[in-house]
């Protein structure tokens, strides 16, 4: 795992591991100004910010680094290829940090703990997470399924991963949050992440869109997203290549136009 700015993280190296050492010993991330008095410059490099008489944390990725190193040690755990074994891992951490009642705002740095081990568990172990999502059980992990669901959408512009897989990832995706009762929030958050995926990656998204037409069962909310991202990148493939695949055409205008 790297840090976007590590020399500032070298620089105040001392005053970001105070908030960590509260953080972890009090279970908390309200830090109220009567009570605590945190150095200037944590606020001027933009780490902290004082709102309604307390410092709020607003560089959740500056406090993860030593936040895991904390935990690692505390669980003894190193990351391997092995996706499952990081997510229990933060699962434990959610388990322990709620141990005394609910904290507010740690969904945020939960949310850059999950990208983190993402990001890299693609990138240094290739991992496709394929393994990993076909093992979720919807009906016992749906916490779980909903954090991933939330990230990986959110990481997808970032991960390489073969179109096949790609793809078999998604329909497993779908089937894990059709019967959640929220259903629309992830939809939208994996449609959406598939959209950027294919805007940002043009060579993908096409390598992408043949393959939706190249499986026995046509998906429509992933084939619309795919569309939908690359009719914004480049309008003139979908003109020119799109209607040779007239056959779900009228169905995914409606689409386009809803997502």
């Amino acid at each position: 795992m790297k840090l976007s700015k590590p020399e500032l993280y070298k620089k105040l190296q001392e005053p970001i591991q105070a908030i960590v050492d509260i953080i972890t010993a009090n279970k908390t991330l309200e830090f109220p100004i009567e009570i605590y008095n945190f150095e200037e410059s944590l606020l001027e490099a933009k780490i902290l910010q004082i709102t309604n008489g307390k410092y709020e944390i607003i560089d959740y990725e500056i406090i993860s680094f030593p936040f895991l190193d904390f935990y690692k040690k505390r669980f003894s755990f190193e990351p391997t290829e092995d996706f499952k074994k990081s997510s229990e891992f933060l699962n434990g951490i959610r388990q322990d940090f709620y141990s005394k009642g609910y904290v507010a705002n740690f969904s945020d740095l939960e949310d850059k703990l999950w990208k983190l081990f993402v990001t890299e568990a693609n990138k240094k172990y290739s991992c496709d997470f394929n393994k990993y999502l076909k093992a979720l059980d919807k009906e016992e992990e749906t916490d779980e399924i909903f954090s991933f669901t939330e990230v990986y959408s959110a990481c997808l512009q970032n991960l390489n991963i073969p179109v096949k897989i790609f793809y078999e990832n998604l329909l497993v995706l779908l089937g894990l949050i059709e019967s959640d009762v929220g259903y629309n929030l992830p939809l939208g958050t994996i449609t959406g992440g598939i959209r950027q995926k294919c805007r940002n990656d043009i060579s993908f998204g096409v390598e992408l869109f043949n393959y939706c037409y190249a499986v026995p069962d046509i998906n429509d909310n992933i084939l619309a997203s795919v569309v939908s991202g690359l009719f914004e990148a480049k309008r003139g493939f979908i003109f020119e290549n799109y209607l040779t695949h007239i056959a779900a055409f009228d169905l995914l205008l409606v689409k386009i136009f809803v997502l």
